[in-house]
């Protein structure tokens, strides 16, 4: 990965025993803070962002990155690109459609964020717009707004999405957005699907993009 981040945070839950023990065993520990999130079996990932976050306030900006998102190194560039500008963005890829349901996102002419959300049901008006690619980046002056905004959502009711945050944010701060081609970014659900990522990731060849 090219990037380089101050520092780390790794939100576990449902068998955090098993994820302590296997981080321990890495050489690259030291680099990373587990956090325990008690509440897993109601969060839907809302209270995880919270609490990573406020562990990083006063430190610059966060990237959020799904767990189960895998990015090949070309898509790790655009991400480091994009992050030397320190400004908010959200990461998407292919557009949401029949086959492409989920979190989507619609942007204007000059890639602002205009309107996000999560339909898992295909809506036709939907068609077209962007789909949510599994990372978010809140920079350093639009951490504390965003933190703001999560917490008080978190608060009342933590069956929420991590960027749900964002929604009627405009009156507070601007989001980007970035686009990664298809082949660049994939998502697993199993250990099986995982080392199949990595073998179609590892089989394209950059001079095939």
């Amino acid at each position: 990965m090219p990037i380089n981040p101050n520092k780390i945070s790794i939100v576990g839950g449902y068998g955090i025993n098993h994820l302590s023990e296997y981080i321990n065993s890495c050489y690259w520990r030291k680099q990373v803070n587990l956090i325990n999130n008690e509440k897993y079996a109601d969060d839907r990932n809302i209270y995880s962002a919270f609490k990573a976050q406020k562990n990083h306030l006063g430190e610059g900006g966060v990237l959020f990155v799904e767990t189960d998102t895998y990015l090949t190194n070309e898509a790790w560039q655009i991400i480091e690109n994009a992050l030397l500008k320190q400004e908010s963005f959200i990461t998407v890829s292919k557009n949401y459609s029949k086959e492409n349901t989920g979190g989507f996102v619609v942007s204007d002419n000059a890639d602002n964020l205009i309107k996000l959300g999560y339909q898992p049901k295909y809506l036709n008006e939907l068609d077209g717009a962007h789909r949510m690619a599994g990372m978010l980046f809140i920079s350093s002056k639009d951490m504390q707004k965003d933190f703001e905004l999560r917490k008080k959502l978190a608060y009342k009711d933590i069956d929420r999405y991590y960027f749900e945050s964002l929604i009627d944010f405009e009156d507070k701060f601007s989001i980007k957005i970035i686009s990664l081609p298809e082949n660049f970014i994939s998502a697993f659900n199993t250990k099986e699907e995982y080392y199949e990522t990595l073998k179609t990731a590892n089989s394209i060849k950059s001079t095939d993009i």
